[in-house]
């Protein structure tokens, strides 16, 4: 089974994603972990390459991100069997992605963590940017992921896959029932 996990900053798409990956054995994947910054430059680039081999090697997987990069892979022998959508209200993202900042704040200024491991990224937060300068970032991206994620959920390639629709965090706990009713489905 071929998972696609999608949804803004802060909605939960990596826990829901591990914790499909871990309840159903299936490869797990993340954009993030095919950005990378090329030498001398300063944006960040998505591996397309490095991501259509994770695809094609895995017969079944569940993968999650907000890359623009990831979503133009999702298409043709690589297109999901199953989108689980998450649309979680603005208000409750803002919340969630406000928390998560004061947390890695909390860590980096007291050195819980490293200021180079990965996990500063991932958790939003960077020294030298102020938490408001951040937040209007994060407003600013999920706005341009919002945008290119409903394209392809509007897209031609995509129109006919099945759909799971979530709402809110607490809705997430059933995805795993319904992933497992639809597999039912699909195999009878």
């Amino acid at each position: 089974m071929k998972i696609f996990v999608s949804g803004l900053i802060s909605s939960g798409k990596s826990t829901l994603s591990k914790r499909i990956g871990y309840e159903f054995g299936i490869a797990y994947a993340t954009s993030d972990q095919y950005l990378h910054v090329p030498a001398g430059k300063k944006k960040t680039v998505f591996n397309r390459e490095d991501f259509r081999n994770f695809l094609s090697q895995n017969s079944s997987w569940v993968v999650e991100g907000i890359h623009v990069g990831m979503y133009h892979e999702l298409v043709g022998e690589n297109k999901p069997d199953l989108i689980v959508n998450l649309q979680i209200p603005n208000k409750t993202l803002c919340n969630a992605y406000k928390k998560r900042y004061s947390i890695a704040k909390h860590m980096y200024e007291n050195a819980i963590i490293d200021p180079e491991s990965n996990i500063i990224p991932e958790l939003h937060y960077h020294p030298d940017c102020d938490a408001d300068k951040q937040f209007r970032k994060f407003i600013m991206a999920n706005k341009t992921i919002a945008r290119f994620k409903t394209k392809y959920l509007r897209s031609k390639q995509t129109h006919e896959i099945p759909t799971i629709t979530v709402r809110s965090y607490s809705a997430q706990q059933n995805v795993i029932e319904q992933i497992k009713q639809f597999q039912n489905t699909k195999t009878q």
